[in-house]
């Protein structure tokens, strides 16, 4: 697995309310990675606090459950409630939060796991996954939003509903952008697939520096936002698939 991290808070931007967390664990000798980007409601107030409150919490979850659950082989729906707990601790944090601030705030969740030749998406809000092979590009996860641009559904002090999951199979140079609306809003996905063709990186050091270009190109076009993007290239696995779960 090659992996790279861009977060950058945009030329005009006073916080970053975008947050980012990538870990990565042996579990019985295959690698468990994980990739979270969350996006702080920029119309409600404490947007850093929420996407940063989601983050720690996965990283917690990561080293605390996941590992576990991975290690006794754990079906898949048991990995999905534990998530699932993980994100409704968070939004009783924030409306608990909220209540005693008297403020309303939230985030999008955009949330990776891979494992042994799989993939497990769990989403909401307007942050997206990308799968690019070879000549497409597939956006996985589907926005949240209303027809006015407007997000319809996040993850913080506002009612409490289940987020959008998926699942997969890998193959053998598959790339995976986990990314904030902020860094693939000026590019379209013919440039994504260029920037992170599979077979065009081999090194880590490759990757940085094509996301590094990618959040160049952005601010050069007037991105104004906070931008943040994980990257990870599949480099053995079978055959890939995925599906929407109910």
């Amino acid at each position: 697995m090659i992996s790279s991290v861009y977060y950058e808070k945009g030329p005009a931007a006073e916080i970053n309310q975008d947050a980012v967390v990538y870990e990565q664990a042996a579990v019985d000798g295959v690698t468990l990675s994980m990739a979270v980007v969350c996006d702080g409601i920029g119309g409600l107030p404490q947007g850093e606090y929420a996407s940063t409150l989601v983050t720690g919490a996965a990283r917690e979850w990561f080293y605390r459950e996941a590992i576990q659950l991975y290690h006794r082989k754990a079906g898949r729906e048991t990995v999905k409630n534990s998530v699932l707990r993980m994100f409704f601790c968070c939004a009783e944090q924030m409306r608990k939060y909220g209540q005693e601030k008297e403020i309303s705030l939230g985030t999008t969740v955009t949330m990776l796991l891979i494992h042994n030749r799989k993939y497990e998406i769990f989403h909401v809000g307007d942050s997206r996954c990308y799968l690019i092979r070879k000549h497409f590009c597939i956006q996985l996860t589907k926005d949240d939003v209303l027809k006015n641009g407007a997000l319809s559904r996040c993850l913080g002090s506002v009612k409490w509903r289940k987020c959008q999951m998926l699942s997969g199979k890998l193959k053998k140079g598959t790339a995976f952008l986990v990314c904030s609306d902020g860094f693939r809003r000026r590019l379209t996905e013919k440039e994504l697939t260029e920037l992170f063709d599979a077979k065009q990186i081999s090194t880590e050091v490759q990757l940085e520096k094509r996301l590094k270009k990618a959040g160049q190109e952005i601010i050069s076009r007037g991105e104004k936002d906070n931008s943040t993007a994980v990257c990870l290239i599949v480099e053995s696995g079978g055959k890939i698939w995925h599906r929407m779960r109910p």
